[in-house]
This record gives structure tokens, sequence and C-alpha cells, in this order.
């Protein structure tokens, strides 16, 4: 799940994972530099764990927006 800074929410799909950030699929879109929360699933927790990441990248596709997000540092 994303959700932006407004609070709005979308389910996305994860394209891929790599160390500091995730590339997903939205049907929304961002724009670099846009404040973002996504929500993942913790390892070995059964309550996922929300954290907060900015826009790298986006790009516009014919089926959404595919996003590179960093994810920032606690």
């Amino acid at each position: 799940r994303v959700r932006d800074s407004h609070s709005e929410s979308e389910l996305a799909q994860t394209l891929d994972v790599f160390k500091g950030g995730v590339c997903f699929l939205g049907k929304r879109q961002y724009r670099i530099g846009d404040v973002l929360h996504l929500t993942l699933p913790a390892i070995n927790k059964p309550i996922p764990i929300e954290t907060r990441c900015r826009v790298i990248q986006s790009q516009p596709r014919p089926r959404g927006t595919v996003c590179g997000v960093e994810l920032e540092k606690e």
C-alpha cells in the first residue's frame, strides 16, 4: 500500500526491491521529491510496517506510473 501526504492511498504492485529502496507500479501519478509512506511486510512479524520514502524516479506507463522510491533512514 502507498499513502501520500494527503492520506490518500492505493494498492500498488511491487516490481523490485533493492538496498534502500523499492520500485512499484501505481495507478496514480507521483512526482520526483514527493514524500510517500509504504506499508511493507515485516520479516518475522505478523503486522506490516509503514515506512517513509521519497520518490526519486517516476515514469508514466500505459498501465500506470512506475516509481522508484528511496526509503528514509530513521
